[in-house]
């Protein structure tokens, strides 16, 4: 009879544990929380993720300034929320370029990597003569994870395609020419 008991009780706290396990999964953890971000919470957002972040407000429109290490390099990007709030644009200046000759082949290069990173791309800003990285992120059902993850994805492919922007782009492309044996 006792072990009927015994088996009895540690089926009762079994069940215990199922249904409480049951009741935790389905309750949202506070960093699970999902969020939108606005020109109110980015800053307390971002330095909630441990970033060192510095606010610029140019017409009516906030920059922040997100300082973070990865792979032992420092960097320094920019960010913004869209004027509509639908987008989180991240930004970083991989180089200044000098006066561009004989660079179509590295061009062709940084616009072939755009079909193959995801959700960033390279883009040229005309006014500070940059090449610069870009990633949008929908604005909407954000948690710090989430949002942490875009930011790690987005600076894991500046370091990825560092070969084809951190270049001498003042002096030209190497070119290789195929050697075809003519008999």
């Amino acid at each position: 009879m006792n072990r009927i008991n015994s088996l009895t009780a540690l089926a009762l706290i079994a069940a215990a544990l199922t249904v409480a396990t049951r009741v935790n999964a389905d309750t949202p953890s506070p960093a699970a929380k999902e969020f939108t971000l606005t020109d109110e919470n980015l800053k307390d957002k971002l330095e909630d993720m441990g970033f060192e972040v510095k606010v610029e407000k140019t017409g009516n429109t906030f920059f922040y300034t997100i300082n973070l290490k990865h792979n032992a390099r420092n960097y320094s990007f920019w960010s913004s929320i869209s004027p509509d709030k639908s987008v989180f644009w991240i930004n970083q200046t991989l180089v200044k370029f000098p006066p561009i000759q004989s660079n179509a082949a590295r061009l062709m290069k940084l616009l072939t990597n755009n079909s193959d990173s995801g959700l960033n791309f390279f883009k040229y800003v005309t006014e500070h003569k940059a090449l610069t990285m870009t990633r949008g992120i929908a604005n909407k059902a954000l948690t710090t994870r989430s949002l942490r993850d875009q930011i790690d994805s987005f600076v894991s492919t500046i370091e990825s395609t560092r070969a084809d922007w951190d270049v001498a782009w003042d002096k030209p492309a190497e070119t290789t020419t195929a050697k075809t044996d003519v008999k």
